[in-house]
């Protein structure tokens, strides 16, 4: 039997970021087992919680098995809270058990229990041996001894790791399993793959409820939601960048693309539509040469031409003082948007120098201490190009490899974030 528990704590605000307020186990349980299998967890502060879990197999009149789930809640008292369920087996089968503090009438935890049956192999390990054979991953005369893990059981290589849930063999490359267990792996969320990842360039895990792939811009975790809406829009917002993330006051989940930001509602799972603002090049090429300008001695001059397309970018910047002939300099630099959009917190667009700047030979010495002394003033530290206030409905933004900013605003707030006392950039021809 295939047992899947989710602990979610939902009291957390006086948690701190070493307490367990999330939980994920992923486990197999024999039918013919008679002991049962207990976890300890220490929640945080003086709280501790006892799972027992127990399968009783179907008899008589009740041909289905039994799950015996129960949760022990301390909090340094004598007494703990007690919690059981008795889940009658059916597959994919979902029951809540909510743990209850003494004298709080809500719920302090909630643990969501799924499980369902399995029909087992024979023999997972020789299964899982003569994969990695097959595929080059394990020589034929001494493979690696599987192990048993959450859910099953794996056989790591060089190559990469094969899983056995009890029905089947996947095989994920040592690229693909590196970014499988920075997410959590077998004991985390994920629980174990459903399909294999072979191919380094580009592969696609799915899970339970979550898909997995890699494409050239990046390796995305998607909840199985997101990926259905992902794939209906994949020809305009091209391969996601990131991994899906969730806006808890709004309720939405935000996935970066790299042609767009690809928003949905947590509730009702469908795609929210957003509008992009488009920032030309030259209008943070002049931005840039206002930052510049606030740096120069009396008299002096300067211009940025927009940047010739590559990472980093790279302007053109011209120097005119009230003595000597125009210096032009090539600056290297790159665009960073803080923080991360969430559609709520201010952000600001800062350029960050990404190389050296390079003056020309035969500059006379007073008029490059000059120009070095206004470029250590303007950007000795990230300049700040363009401010978003807070409010604005921003959930997503990049810099192409032309210069110009992409901006993906919540639809029904665009209005509002290309507005003059928004943004300030409504008067501006170079943005749409």
């Amino acid at each position: 039997m295939d047992v899947t528990l989710h602990l979610n704590v939902l009291g957390d605000e006086a948690f701190t970021s070493a307490d367990v307020t999330e939980w994920w186990l992923h486990h197999i349980l024999c039918l013919a087992g008679a002991a049962p299998h207990e976890q300890f967890l220490r929640l945080g502060g003086s709280r501790h919680l006892r799972l027992s879990m127990q399968v009783a197999p179907g008899a008589g009149d009740r041909p289905a098995p039994l799950l015996h789930v129960r949760a022990d809640l301390s909090e340094g008292r004598p007494v703990a809270v007690t919690a059981t369920r008795h889940l009658r087996l059916a597959p994919g089968q979902r029951q809540t058990l909510d743990l209850h503090l003494p004298a709080d009438p809500q719920p302090y935890a909630r643990l969501t229990v799924t499980s369902g049956l399995m029909t087992g192999s024979p023999a997972p390990p020789a299964a899982l041996r003569a994969q990695a054979v097959t595929l080059g991953w394990a020589p034929p005369d001494a493979p690696p001894t599987a192990r048993v893990i959450a859910g099953g059981y794996e056989l790591r290589t060089p190559s990469g790791t094969l899983y056995h849930d009890g029905q089947r063999v996947c095989a994920l490359h040592a690229a693909a399993d590196r970014a499988y267990r920075s997410r959590g792996g077998p004991a985390g969320p994920l629980g174990l793959p459903a399909g294999s990842a072979l191919i380094p360039e580009r592969w696609h895990v799915p899970f339970r409820a979550h898909d997995l792939l890699h494409r050239p811009g990046g390796t995305a975790l998607l909840p199985r939601h997101v990926w259905a809406a992902w794939s209906s829009a994949r020809a305009r917002l091209g391969a996601p960048t990131g991994d899906t993330a969730p806006l808890a006051a709004r309720g939405l989940t935000l996935t970066p693309c790299q042609r767009g930001t690809l928003v949905t509602d947590e509730e009702t799972r469908a795609r929210v539509p957003t509008r992009t603002v488009h920032v030309r090049a030259a209008r943070l090429a002049r931005a840039l040469g206002r930052h510049l300008r606030a740096q120069l001695p009396p008299g002096g001059q300067v211009r940025v031409c927009p940047p010739a397309p590559g990472s980093p970018l790279r302007y053109a910047v011209v120097f005119t003082g009230p003595a000597g002939p125009p210096v032009t300099l090539e600056v290297p630099l790159v665009l960073r948007l803080t923080p991360a959009p969430d559609t709520r917190r201010p952000v600001r667009l800062s350029a960050r120098q990404a190389g050296v700047i390079d003056l020309p030979t035969g500059l006379p010495a007073a008029q490059a201490r000059t120009i070095l002394r206004v470029l250590e003033a303007a950007l000795g530290r990230p300049a700040t190009l363009l401010r978003l206030p807070e409010g604005s409905g921003l959930v997503g933004a990049r810099v192409t490899l032309d210069g110009a900013l992409h901006l993906d605003v919540l639809h029904r707030q665009a209005a509002g974030a290309c507005g003059r006392q928004s943004t300030g950039l409504s008067a501006d021809p170079d943005v749409t």
